[in-house]
């Protein structure tokens, strides 16, 4: 990139120089590669205004204006992004007595109920159990029995028979649903698919 200090190169520019009334201009000529579709691309630049082109055309943006829409863009992505969901709509989010899904339903309550810090995330795996995939989910046979919910450690520790309720009492996480103890025991005795 080399960049030339030299008003009267804006002279060769005449669809440029029209647009910059400042004389401190500095143009920067750049050397793009063949596999580029610009070539011999310009970025002219003052105190205000960005100037992007070529001999031919020419693109001029006013800086302020540009940095305010780039901060909407990323604001919108940002919020776009946002696909988490909370316990209280899962807690009402009704899970079909056949045909459970794992990503539509039994995910998002492991996540918001079971995969926490502290609990049955990837770096606590409290008990030997992660639920923060299907692939940690039904890594462990003893856990989630495909097929045989009443064999499935998951069940008795969601139900709390033979052993301790989960989530436990007093944490800051509610129960399980009745639905969401139901749609988890339905989606095991129906081959806790990843589906």
């Amino acid at each position: 990139l080399n960049a030339i200090q030299a008003p009267s190169q804006t002279e060769l520019y005449p669809h440029i120089s029209k647009k910059i009334r400042n004389k401190n201009v500095q143009i920067l000529v750049s050397n793009v590669n063949k596999f580029t579709p610009f070539v011999n691309l310009h970025f002219i630049r003052n105190k205000d205004f960005l100037f992007l082109g070529n001999k031919k055309k020419a693109f001029c943006m006013n800086k302020a204006y540009l940095i305010l829409c780039a901060a909407l863009l990323g604001g919108i992505i940002f919020y776009a992004c946002d696909d988490s969901i909370t316990a209280t709509q899962i807690d009402n989010k009704v899970i079909p007595s056949s045909n459970v899904s794992y990503s539509e339903y039994i995910q998002p309550v492991f996540t918001v109920k079971c995969a926490l810090s502290g609990c049955h995330d990837d770096r606590t795996q409290a008990g030997g159990l992660v639920l923060t995939s299907y692939g940690f989910a039904i890594a462990d046979y003893t856990m989630i029995a495909p097929g045989n919910p009443n064999n499935s450690k998951v069940v008795w520790a969601i139900t709390g028979n033979g052993a301790p309720l989960m989530p436990p009492v007093g944490s800051a996480v509610k129960p399980l649903t009745s639905n969401q103890i139901a749609g988890i025991k339905t989606w095991i005795q129906e081959g806790a698919k990843n589906n």
